[in-house]
């Protein structure tokens, strides 16, 4: 296991992280009154097959709650539907030919899951997972902006962000598949403030998110999303990273890759690693996809019209004074380059 503080590699069972010194919280389900009928019946069903569902699962703290931050809900056994069940909507073939109520109301159905099986189930059924419990890329839902630019908002995890009211986590979290437009990170060039003073995030708020369509604006919830948000470091303390509020927002280098290693980054900055570590968990879509660091990965290629492109990502590079990761043309992470050149923007949301 690791520490959720450090990302340090601990002995299983660990209370107190013997690098950081951090207590290790054991996650406690909380007490749901009005669990619908159907759910708790299944609990007993879902006991013979829980062996086989795969839950990769730290613990954080939002006020006095602990929640999960889930990893991958996969599952290769068939678990049925219990009968008579009052689904929120009808299920339909294609995510694509949901509306955007629609999907907040499986989102809102996904969120009152009492346990990771029923999460799964739930998911099979709309088709938001395969039959396998798996993302393969084709969960997507396509939309306008209001200056009429077309965009693919593809899946890439249920149950994964935290809330940033403190509800829980989000049903469903989407990524666009193109760059809506290529810009700076920062117009000074530097990387100071992080994430959380950067020119890009204020322009995700102040000028896309008016963008968005009233109905899919009209369902989407702040997440909290963990960054460096000061920038230049000089030592491997998870300080740096701190929680922001985000309604649209750009993924972290872990979200994407996965957990970096020391030997994935230049031996200089090695040190680094678990900052970057600290800054989230990957996305299920990525988990499923098996995305690799410093590789070729078709699945985080994206496009201005017809032409592959670099893109942001949130993440500082904590031993540069001026430079924020990034996905190569490839699909490539953890690359990089100066915060006042121009890379593509893609925007994450939650439902």
């Amino acid at each position: 296991m690791h520490c959720t503080h450090c990302g340090q590699e601990i002995p299983n069972g660990s209370r107190i992280c013997p690098n950081c010194g951090e207590f290790i919280e054991t996650y406690v389900p909380p007490h749901k009154e009005g669990v619908p009928a159907w759910r708790i019946g299944l609990l007993a069903l879902m006991c013979a097959a829980a062996s086989a569902f795969l839950l990769a699962a730290s613990a954080v703290h939002v006020g006095l709650v602990e929640i999960p931050i889930p990893d991958i809900f996969r599952d290769d056994s068939q678990v049925e539907e219990p009968e008579d069940v009052q689904w929120a909507v009808e299920a339909k073939n294609m995510v694509d030919t949901y509306s955007w109520e629609d999907l907040a109301a499986i989102s809102a159905e996904l969120r009152e899951a009492p346990t990771t099986a029923d999460m799964v189930m739930v998911a099979r059924h709309y088709n938001i997972l395969d039959e396998n419990g798996r993302l393969n890329g084709n969960q997507t839902k396509r939309f306008e902006l209001i200056d009429g630019t077309e965009l693919t908002a593809q899946i890439i995890g249920i149950g994964h962000d935290e809330r940033a009211d403190g509800n829980g986590r989000a049903g469903i979290s989407f990524l666009i598949k193109e760059c809506v437009t290529v810009r700076d990170m920062n117009a000074n060039g530097n990387i100071e403030g992080g994430w959380r003073q950067s020119d890009l995030r204020k322009a995700l708020e102040e000028t896309y998110l008016p963008m968005l369509p009233s109905d899919l604006a009209g369902v989407i919830c702040a997440v909290n999303k963990r960054t460096n948000n000061v920038g230049t470091a000089s030592e491997d303390s998870v300080d740096v990273v701190t929680k922001t509020s985000e309604k649209l927002w750009v993924p972290s280098t872990v979200e994407v890759i996965g957990r970096v290693n020391a030997a994935d980054l230049y031996t200089q900055h090695a040190w680094a690693a678990p900052i970057y570590n600290a800054e989230g968990t990957r996305y299920q879509l990525f988990e499923d996809i098996m995305t690799m660091p410093n590789s070729e990965n078709t699945i985080l290629i994206r496009r201005v019209g017809s032409a592959p492109t670099a893109w942001w990502l949130r993440s500082p590079r904590p031993g540069s004074q001026h430079t924020f990761c990034t996905v190569d043309a490839t699909g490539n992470a953890p690359s990089g380059d100066g915060t006042a050149y121009a890379y593509g923007l893609v925007f994450g949301f939650c439902i």
